[in-house]
């Protein structure tokens, strides 16, 4: 009790240091949002009652159902309504305290009634600022906009409000991230434009993306003011985030090549093909329970639409602050993925996805473990869910600045095609088909000043590049009989990534050269800095 007294008295004093009249509110849907998570829990529930009324049997489902009379729903609908109503006024209690401020010391969120909780997000801090909605705010017209560090604070969620105000609440913080880095008073990120004269010239750029973005004669974030002639703007309803971006777009997913891609999925095939055997099955047997069956396909159904979902729509832009990435269906996320954040890719090809020659990318990102769920950082990594090869070499190029080698075209091909020891690559040798008979001559490594390549996979390529100068440590292992063979398996340990960078049943002679090699390949990495910075990046890309 005393360490939440402590902590809402911090708070208070926290927030005391923010002026009175710098404070906003949140949109007055909010509460009403909140009361339609009861809808959706109640949804979850029926349908857990359904599955388990079936898997009883059909007969005792239908004397359950014949014993619910009008009464018992007026009764049931009654309940639930009431108690919809008694959370959206606790929400709407709740809401009343919560605001937010933008300000000289950084980003503020207070919220609390009776203990009171400070947010408090400094310019240094913050990384990323997107736009967040869900299923509600794709019907309504609403939005978050979500704040997060380069650290493993937790991200500050600024919503609801309608997508106009969150995209202007998104370009003021950007604005002032950029004048924070410039040294420019913060002040003049909300309602002034920065002139020319306070830039210095390699910043010059940088200000004039975030210039662009706004909109001409905007004073704040509650909306537009008057245009030249003195009469009032026409407002137009935003529903889409990217009608208040400019930025370039690199890579558009569509529909029907997503539908395939995950139709040509093995896990995907192999559940139709064994709920086809079970249907069929049943009915050379004459047992019942079809209905049964029915849901359990809806549910391999609903897995399934789950990653389409997702994945739905997904658009790549060249935006002033990285990669912003734009998914989803019901829910869209947009994220943005800055270079800072990179510590290497993974490029993959399915079995049967050989044919249509499709690949996906991921990113290898800092503090993946740190999410909350797998899908979280499942999503949080995904930048090309399935594109063509040449799709996937130009988003390629936009992480990484050069692979180090004089014929970094010829080393990706390699990577992604080649097998045995080549110009690039040095694979295991040919005792290691004991161990590995399929995919021993596709593995191979690849150690240049920039980067190390792992390849891996016959039939299901794999290829993971890590930068060098994000390279903690390395691992060489060898097993009992894997010593009689001289053979070892190498690892390289990246700071608190959901990714694994290592290579089995190479030869231990070749193992152990490379473990010396890559240590000093390290050192000149971190010693010249083969990452690059936000500038160096806006410079190579052109935004």
């Amino acid at each position: 009790m005393s360490s939440r007294h402590s902590r809402s008295s911090q708070a208070t004093q926290l927030g005391a240091s923010v002026p009175q009249q710098a404070w906003r509110k949140f949109h007055k849907v909010t509460p009403l949002s909140q009361g339609g998570v009861i809808w959706v829990v109640l949804a979850i529930v029926i349908f857990n009652i359904v599955m388990q009324m079936f898997e009883a049997g059909f007969g005792d489902a239908l004397r359950e159902i014949r014993r619910i009379t009008i009464t018992h729903l007026f009764i049931g609908l009654g309940a639930l309504v009431a108690l919809t109503a008694v959370v959206v006024f606790f929400s709407w209690i709740a809401w009343r305290y919560q605001s937010f401020a933008i300000v000289e010391s950084g980003v503020h969120k207070r919220s609390g009634v009776i203990f009171k909780d400070h947010q408090h997000m400094r310019w240094d801090r913050i990384q990323t600022v997107e736009i967040e909605q869900k299923l509600f705010g794709r019907i309504f017209g609403f939005a978050s906009v979500k704040v997060e560090t380069a650290g493993t604070e937790p991200a500050m969620q600024l919503g609801l409000l309608t997508m106009e105000d969150a995209g202007n609440v998104r370009r003021e913080i950007l604005n002032g991230l950029a004048n924070a880095r410039a040294g420019i008073p913060i002040g003049a990120a909300r309602g002034q434009h920065v002139t020319p004269e306070h830039v210095s010239p390699d910043q010059a750029a940088t200000q004039a993306v975030y210039a662009a973005a706004q909109p001409a004669e905007q004073p704040g974030w509650q909306g537009a003011g008057p245009s030249p002639a003195g009469q009032a703007a026409p407002q137009i309803p935003v529903f889409d985030p990217d009608d208040l971006e400019r930025d370039r777009q690199i890579f558009s997913l569509s529909t029907g090549r997503l539908i395939a891609a995950s139709m040509l999925k093995v896990g995907f095939i192999f559940s139709v093909l064994s709920l086809a055997a079970i249907i069929a099955l049943a009915i050379i047997l004459d047992e019942g329970g079809f209905l049964f069956l029915i849901l359990a396909f809806v549910s391999v159904l609903w897995a399934w639409a789950q990653s389409l979902f997702s994945e739905y729509g997904t658009k790549i832009f060249l935006s002033a602050n990285g990669l912003r990435i734009r998914s989803g269906l019901t829910s869209l996320i947009t994220r943005s993925i800055p270079p800072q954040r990179l510590h290497g890719v993974v490029i993959e090809q399915p079995m049967l996805w050989r044919r249509a020659d499709w690949w996906k990318l991921d990113a290898v990102l800092a503090g993946e473990v740190d999410l909350d769920s797998d899908a979280q950082a499942g999503q949080a990594r995904h930048v090309v869910p399935v594109g063509t090869r040449s799709e996937i070499v130009d988003v390629l190029w936009t992480m990484l600045p050069s692979a180090g080698t004089d014929n970094d075209a010829a080393l990706l091909r390699d990577a992604l095609d080649g097998t045995g020891t080549g110009k690039y690559f040095l694979s295991a040798p040919r005792r290691a088909r004991w161990f590995d008979p399929i995919t021993w001559k596709s593995r191979g490594v690849c150690l240049t000043p920039n980067v190390a390549v792992f390849r891996t996979g016959r039939f299901r390529r794999r290829v993971v590049i890590v930068w060098q100068d994000h390279t903690q440590s390395l691992r060489v292992s060898q097993g009992p009989i894997q010593r009689r063979f001289n053979l070892g398996a190498i690892k390289l340990d990246l700071v608190r990534t959901g990714v694994e960078a290592a290579q089995k049943n190479m030869e231990i002679a070749d193992v152990e050269r490379m473990m010396w090699v890559e240590n000093n390949l390290t050192a000149q990495a971190r010693e010249v800095g083969i990452s690059e910075s936000i500038e160096q990046w806006r410079k190579r890309v052109g935004v």
